[in-house]
């Protein structure tokens, strides 16, 4: 999977602020979900009315393992600068740094701490987006 961002926060070593990057690494888990944005009131005859609104495209990712202090530092620059709500473009199916299939998506996720294995420092991260 592959994401797009500007650099705005925790800059790591060699990158500069307000410069658009890619990240390109595996996914253990790339989830879609579509999900319903409704309105429902329940009568006291107990009918039912549901206005709906529309739907709403979320992904749910798990990243492969990050073995390195290089890109461990640089997803926490990825992260850290879309965390504001930034915009920002994942690929769900891109495996190098070639678009297959991009989407504009905003952070929807408040924990981005990342996971360990172990007393190893490889870790993973795991976050939602939402399709804007």
């Amino acid at each position: 999977m592959r994401f797009v961002y500007t650099a705005l926060r925790s800059i790591s070593a060699g990158h500069s602020v307000d410069t658009e990057y890619s990240i390109v690494v595996g996914g253990q888990v790339i989830d879609p979900r579509r999900k319903r944005i409704v309105d429902q009131s329940i009568a006291l005859d107990q009918s039912v009315e549901t206005d709906l609104h529309g739907f709403e495209q979320l992904w749910s990712v798990t990243t492969d393992w990050l073995t390195t202090a290089a890109a461990r530092a640089i997803f926490a620059e990825f992260l850290d600068s879309v965390a504001g709500g930034e915009p920002f473009t994942f690929d769900p199916y891109a495996a190098t740094d070639v678009a297959a299939a991009p989407i504009n998506v905003i952070l929807d996720s408040d924990d981005l701490s990342p996971k360990r294995v172990g007393v190893s420092s490889y870790v993973t991260h795991a976050f939602r987006m939402r399709t804007l």
